[in-house]
């Protein structure tokens, strides 16, 4: 397996993980997660992006992708958004 298929499932469960801890009510917890996801997105983002063309490749036979392909901007973006979501889950003010 490719370095970047691990570090995109990786990204991917930490986030499902963080998403499972808030609805059980951990809400600090959640938050260092989401903090964590976040900061890992925005450093792995070239391999975030190499991850998901393939996928779209892969794809791209059944369903076809009119918006070509993706920018490791997107993941930076998603990281800071996933990150200051994080971090107010851990200030408590979500």
């Amino acid at each position: 397996m490719k370095t970047s298929s691990i570090a995109y499932m990786a990204v991917t469960a930490g986030f499902l993980s963080a998403l499972l801890l808030a609805f059980s009510n951990l809400h600090r917890a959640a938050g260092a997660v989401l903090v964590t996801v976040g900061v890992a997105s925005i450093f792995l983002a070239r391999l975030l992006a190499e991850a998901q063309n393939e996928i779209n490749r892969f794809t791209d036979r059944f369903l076809p992708n009119p918006w070509g392909r993706t920018r490791p901007q997107l993941f930076i973006i998603w990281g800071i958004g996933v990150g200051l979501l994080g971090l107010m889950l851990l200030l408590r003010l979500l």
